[in-house]
């Protein structure tokens, strides 16, 4: 999982849908319908003659970044909205500072 969360701030995600994201993807992955599809597709694998080697984890790990990705892409206005909140309410804190320390100043 922390892995997953690199991989998907080096994508340029949020942070914050990532930390929430993933980690419900992995907790989702951990009943027992993922239990019962491993199972199937080892068994079916076996019948085939074929090697899998960790195909179910990697689609558990691409599954849960891909719901990080379109949680982003669903919420990029919200997140473009609350870093333009934030900003006006960096420069109205500067300007009551600056406000603050000229009439200190004048004293």
């Amino acid at each position: 999982m922390p892995i997953t969360i690199g991989c998907c701030d080096d994508m340029g995600l949020d942070p914050r849908i990532t930390r929430f994201v993933i980690p419900i993807g992995a907790t989702i992955n951990m009943d027992g319908t993922a239990l019962y599809e491993a199972v199937a597709a080892i068994f079916i694998a076996q019948l085939r003659n074929v090697d899998i080697d960790r195909f179910r984890t990697t689609i558990n790990v691409v599954c849960d970044a891909l719901g990080a990705i379109i949680v982003a892409s669903l919420s990029q206005g919200d997140l473009d909205d609350e870093k333009t909140r934030a900003a006006q309410n960096d420069r109205e804190l500067t300007h009551v500072q600056e406000l603050t320390e000229l009439e200190k100043g004048e004293h």
